[in-house]
């Protein structure tokens, strides 16, 4: 939280938060051996944070990042103008 406000403050817009691509598991099913990617629980806990009411002010909006800046395992966070 305290990062997002420091880059708000900085009037920077984006910001990009790594998060890792998750762990690969084994499936179950043999007739399919290679292996599934299995979304860890610090994505989806950055996208609740996002949505934080503290951080509503300052958020404007979030989407993953494209293949040359992690894909799926990063996040670009959009800021919102500071208004002088």
């Amino acid at each position: 939280t305290e990062e997002v406000i420091k880059a708000f403050e900085q009037n920077k817009r984006c910001m990009l938060i790594i998060t890792g691509k998750g762990n690969y598991k084994k499936n179950i099913d043999d007739t399919n051996p290679t292996p599934r990617l299995f979304y860890g629980k610090i994505k989806n806990s950055i996208i609740d944070w996002i949505g934080n009411k503290e951080l509503k002010n300052y958020v404007l909006t979030y989407q993953n990042a494209g293949i040359e800046h992690g894909g799926d395992g990063a996040i670009f966070v959009y800021l919102r103008k500071k208004r002088f």
